[in-house]
């Protein structure tokens, strides 16, 4: 019997948590996530070809694609045009789903189509940056969208980070992951506007919707001080 397993679990946070193991010998697969802080919900034999499909379905967290927009923006900072930084990226890259996604992405844009078309094909970045690209295109600022781009999504990471693990925490941490979330409102989304607007362009409706909450947001807390 195959001593790789599928898992899928509740870990002591109650976090779900799934992915692929191998179980140590004289133990079963349960007894071992157990050790390992795990409550499993399903267990499955799997091989190998199975497991690198599964694997590479599934889309890259959040951080990983956070840092992979600010390596563009620095590779592109240090004077590569974007297809150069694409390749570079795409050498440097550990994960596949990234790898595949930067080769889709560098195929489209060298046959002619528009930057937020190319890397709306990749299915791994969000749609506010998309939003950004439209606007910007082959902007002199192209360095500058990654760039806040990638800021932005790393400190909402952080934030949907904090407020799962304040689950289990007292409300001051829970007020403390709000006040975070207030920050990346106020203090981001009005540079990502600032950016897209030096562009001369007009904002996207997205860009436009956050900006209007940001500001929003800014009223309440000064009619409302903590």
């Amino acid at each position: 019997m195959s001593r790789v397993k599928l898992y899928k679990g509740i870990d002591q946070f109650g976090n779900i948590r799934s992915g692929k193991i191998e179980v140590p010998e004289g133990m079963s697969a349960y007894e071992f996530l157990i050790s390992q802080g795990i409550k499993p919900l399903k267990i499955e034999d799997v091989s190998e070809s199975i497991w690198s499909k599964e694997l590479f379905k599934r889309k890259p967290s959040q951080e990983d694609v956070a840092f992979l927009l600010t390596q563009i923006s620095m590779l592109l900072s240090s004077g590569l045009n974007l297809p150069k930084a694409l390749e570079t990226a795409i050498q440097q890259a550990e994960n596949k789903r990234i790898k595949q996604a930067l080769l889709s992405v560098k195929d489209a844009i060298e046959k002619g189509e528009p930057l937020h078309t190319a890397f709306g094909r990749a299915d791994i970045f969000p749609e506010f940056f998309l939003e950004m690209l439209k606007t910007a295109e082959r902007g002199e600022n192209l360095e500058k969208v990654f760039e806040i781009a990638g800021e932005f999504l790393n400190r909402m990471a952080q934030v949907r980070a904090k407020v799962l693990s304040s689950l289990t925490y007292p409300a001051f941490v829970i007020l403390f992951s709000l006040l975070s979330v207030f920050a990346v409102v106020k203090l981001v989304i009005p540079k990502v506007a600032g950016v897209l607007a030096g562009l001369g362009k007009d904002l996207p409706l997205i860009t436009k919707i956050l900006l209007f909450f940001s500001k929003l947001m800014g009223y309440v807390f000064y009619l409302f001080p903590l």
